[in-house]
């Protein structure tokens, strides 16, 4: 995952911040935050979609 996406995530999940406090903090706008939000959850699901199915054999 980039970056700047993985630290969106970060402070999204860990820091509980809210789509404008990590804009503001990043210097980003909203609209970018929400889609490194969207594309780093699509990569987590498809990540963790392929561990889920070697794990179940």
């Amino acid at each position: 995952m980039p970056k700047k996406m993985r630290e969106v995530f970060q402070l999204s999940r860990d820091s509980g911040k809210n789509r404008k406090e990590i804009a503001r903090e990043l210097g980003l706008s909203e609209e970018t935050v929400k889609s490194h939000m969207h594309h780093a959850l699509k990569i987590l699901k498809a990540r963790l979609g392929t561990m889920m199915v070697l794990i179940f054999f």
